[in-house]
């Protein structure tokens, strides 16, 4: 195991749908649907939620060892996190809203058609996580 790493400075939120800039914001509100699935609450903070030198990072991508041991030993390292980044929406952008901000409903749109193009990874990514539907 890593030594604890100090938090980083607090970084602002970019814009809904925005590149993720690693702020924690999303998970520190709430979970999303990988985390309600292995932590059975959507009430943030997210317990995989964790601190890295660059800012906050998803811990089910980093080490799932820590989260499904059995189940990374199972799949392996690198499968759970390459599905864990299918689950979490990875490369989609922000999604979290701030308090006060009103999202573009463009970028809702894109969310919806990125979460569409990749259906069959994210019915592979459950899988290998072993959650939801199959």
């Amino acid at each position: 195991m890593s030594a604890p790493v100090d938090a980083p400075p607090p970084v602002q939120k970019p814009a809904y749908g925005s590149p993720c800039n690693n702020c924690g914001l999303c998970c520190r509100n709430e979970l999303c649907p990988l985390g309600f699935e292995l932590f059975g609450t959507w009430e943030g903070p997210c317990p995989a939620h964790e601190t890295t030198p660059q800012g906050f990072a998803c811990g089910l991508v980093l080490n799932p060892q820590r989260y499904r041991r059995a189940r990374t030993m199972s799949r392996g390292r690198a499968v759970l996190s390459q599905a864990a980044l299918r689950l979490i929406g990875s490369g989609a952008g922000c999604d979290a809203v701030a308090e006060g901000e009103k999202p573009d409903l463009r970028e809702r749109d894109r969310f919806k058609a990125f979460a569409d193009q990749h259906q069959r990874e994210t019915r592979r990514a459950k899988i290998a996580w072993g959650v939801g539907n199959r």
